[in-house]
């Protein structure tokens, strides 16, 4: 994901990873990519996606293991996800990572995939 911070514009792909979730006005929703295999799985042109940030949106990057972990065989899966991120979007970027992750810890019985979450937000310029 390259985020040009003067306009708010965002070029993004996928080498197998999860969507991230764009956060706007307090609604999550997926960025879908186009998908192409895993980094040097076989040689592979990657084609980008865009997308338009406007200031105070947050972007929430994730591991598999926040939408694989389960319970009884439930996923927490994509639904639960761009819930607990609408839930969380008033916080800082930090506390919604945070809370992310504590929600993610509640539902499963037992983390079995790495769980590693990054949450930017797209601020005025400081003056």
């Amino acid at each position: 994901m390259v985020i040009d911070l003067r306009d708010g514009s965002v070029r993004f792909g996928s080498a197998g990873h999860p969507p991230a979730v764009l956060v706007q006005g307090g609604a999550g929703r997926l960025l879908e990519p186009l998908y192409g295999p895993p980094l040097g799985a076989i040689d592979w042109a990657y084609e980008e996606s865009r997308a338009q940030l406007r200031r105070g949106d947050t972007v929430v990057l994730y591991t598999d293991g926040v939408t694989e972990a389960r319970i009884a065989g439930v996923l927490f899966g994509e639904k639960r996800l761009l819930e607990a991120v609408s839930a969380l979007s008033g916080r800082d970027p930090q506390s919604i990572a945070e809370g992310l992750r504590d929600a993610v810890s509640r539902f499963a019985d037992a983390l079995r995939d790495d769980l590693q979450i990054v949450v930017f937000r797209l601020e005025e310029p400081r003056t």
